[in-house]
């Protein structure tokens, strides 16, 4: 059981972390009103303070503490126009696949749509959220040590799938999800419905692959993106291999660059004519160091706003390769117990089990 409690809101710099946890408990309780954020008031007024302070102003700092109750209030309202500006763009991005019904200019932020409408972007959207959550600074979100390690396990598959719906957002490419099936006869067919796609290509069989092909299974590849001009391979055409990590440090060997791009190739007899480009795709704000690395090796660098932005662009584009275990997955952590998380919500204690 996945046990979840959230702290009360102590810092003007955090509407982010606010905005997850609006969405989160939108999620277990079915909707949420600005009124029902908690306020730790006394550590919200003293960052308020120091705010004013940073940004050179020193009669509103001073305000601030002749009159403590004004600016606590003047600090909701600043946290909460920022969890309206940032919800709007969030949800927007996810156009048709949000899922709530939203209304920032309304007390009620948030209406949890009904669990059989929220598809697989939705949920995986939530997923996002609540793995986003766990990660942000401030410890908003409380989980067991245990309970919290099962489920990163589990969001590291889910993720695969996220990274996939990012990958097709970004050209409205067609994008296969290799799924937890990872044998190479499984990777050899998901190679050849790209193939098939892309309109050229061959690619070997079992028998003619050397004896470390057949032991690398998926060449450490977990989503392939197709770009197609106007429906059909062109001039400025790529297939995408990417590689989706939660990794959260020395992601050097996680980027897809010259030399995981030949390991790739040699799984095929004949190359597609589209030109090839690995991805590198991390939950993580991105870094200064990735992006050097990733330029460095001519490879795509997908990080956590390049997701929120994309993943609704193009979902219809993903195909799943094999079962639906990840459906499966996501269905059962989000959709099947929502109910029972909402009669086991009590003073903030938030249950899946």
């Amino acid at each position: 059981m996945l046990e979840i409690r959230f702290e009360p809101i102590s810092s003007v710099a955090d509407s982010e972390q606010a905005a997850l946890i609006a969405q989160l408990t939108c999620l277990f309780t079915g909707e949420f009103m600005e009124g029902d954020f908690d306020w730790d008031e006394d550590a919200l007024l003293m960052s308020y303070i120091e705010a004013m302070r940073f940004e050179g102003d020193a009669d509103a700092a001073q305000h601030a503490e002749d009159e403590p109750s004004r600016a606590v209030q003047l600090a909701k309202d600043f946290v909460l126009s920022d969890v309206r500006a940032l919800l709007t763009k969030r949800l927007t991005a996810l156009g048709n696949h949000c899922p709530f019904i939203w209304d920032m200019r309304s007390s009620k932020l948030l209406d949890r749509k009904e669990l059989f409408e929220i598809d697989g972007v939705g949920a995986s959207y939530l997923w996002f959220c609540l793995f986003d959550l766990t990660e942000c600074e401030g410890n908003y979100i409380q989980v067991e040590k245990d309970h919290l390690k099962g489920f990163r396990a589990i969001f590291d598959d889910v993720f695969e799938v996220i990274a996939c719906y990012a990958i097709a957002g970004r050209h409205e490419q067609h994008t296969w999800h290799l799924g937890k099936n990872r044998r190479t006869a499984r990777f050899l067919k998901l190679l050849e419905r790209v193939v098939r796609r892309a309109g050229s290509g061959r690619v070997k069989n079992l028998e003619q692959l050397a004896a470390n092909q057949d032991r690398a299974n998926d060449a450490g590849v977990d989503g392939i993106g197709l770009s197609l001009d106007d429906n059909k391979v062109g001039n400025d055409s790529v297939i995408v291999f990417a590689q989706a990590t939660i990794q959260k440090s020395s992601r050097r060997i996680k980027v897809f660059g010259p030399n995981e791009l030949i390991r790739v190739k040699a799984f095929f007899l004949q190359q597609p004519r589209a030109a090839a480009q690995g991805a590198l795709v991390i939950p993580y704000d991105g870094t200064d160091i990735d992006r050097t690395n990733c330029a460095d090796y001519g490879c795509i660098y997908i990080a956590r706003d390049d997701i929120y932005r994309l993943m609704g662009k193009h979902p219809g584009n993903v195909h799943r390769a094999g079962s639906n275990y990840l459906n499966v997955a996501i269905g059962r952590y989000t959709k099947n117990n929502v109910g029972r998380a909402r009669l086991l919500s009590v003073d903030g204690l938030l249950s899946i089990s």
